[in-house]
């Protein structure tokens, strides 16, 4: 799932980057455009390496056997469960106007967004934990830079994205911020020991 992340990651962000730069409006600044687009892509490949980075640590989180080198995952029967496409069509994709197009961007990586807090919020691993939120940090940014880069470009941006559903994490931790202590993605017992993730 990290790597289909990924790719569709770069997809998004290039195109957005290659399109971006063919709107004519007299009154934008070339070099705030090159800019903004630069600095996109400077955190789409940092969040390229954080990616990985977070990868190798929840495989190590989970334990065996989803950390064995050779561990491949269980694919769905598709007539016993029918998964929605992660990726849009690239004859779509290339028929969408700039605006359609960045606001799809920023909606996806909002989505992404809110996915990595609620992660982060339920792990009861530190070093995970902590790395999950670095991750959300750069994703912020990038929505931030997406965001100026629409302003720029006069385009209204989309309404607050999923990532509104899940808080920033408050001082007092995030149990304090929700109200409720979150749910681990598993029990320390299988934590510390990783029995009965071997079957």
């Amino acid at each position: 799932m990290h790597f289909e992340v990924h790719h569709i990651q770069r997809v998004l962000l290039l195109a957005a980057a290659v399109t971006s730069v063919q709107v004519p409006d007299p009154s934008f600044s070339l070099s705030n455009e090159r800019t903004s687009i630069e600095r996109t892509y400077e955190l789409t490949k940092y969040l390229e390496h954080q990616l990985r980075e977070i990868k190798d640590t929840y495989l190590s989180y989970l334990g065996p056997p989803f950390s064995d080198p050779d561990f491949s995952p269980p694919r769905p029967n598709s007539t016993a469960l029918s998964l929605p496409s992660a990726a849009t069509r690239l004859e779509l994709w290339r028929g969408l106007e700039n605006r359609a197009r960045l606001a799809q961007n920023q909606r996806a990586y909002s989505v992404l967004l809110g996915a990595v807090r609620e992660l982060a919020r339920s792990t009861l691993c530190p070093y995970l934990q902590s790395s999950l939120l670095h991750f959300s940090t750069g994703l912020d940014g990038l929505l931030g830079s997406i965001s100026g880069l629409m302003n720029t470009l006069g385009y209204a941006l989309p309404p607050a994205g999923i990532e509104a559903q899940y808080p920033r994490r408050g001082k007092g931790g995030d149990g304090e911020a929700t109200g409720r202590r979150p749910a681990p993605l598993m029990s320390q017992g299988l934590y510390k020991t990783g029995a009965g993730m071997g079957a």
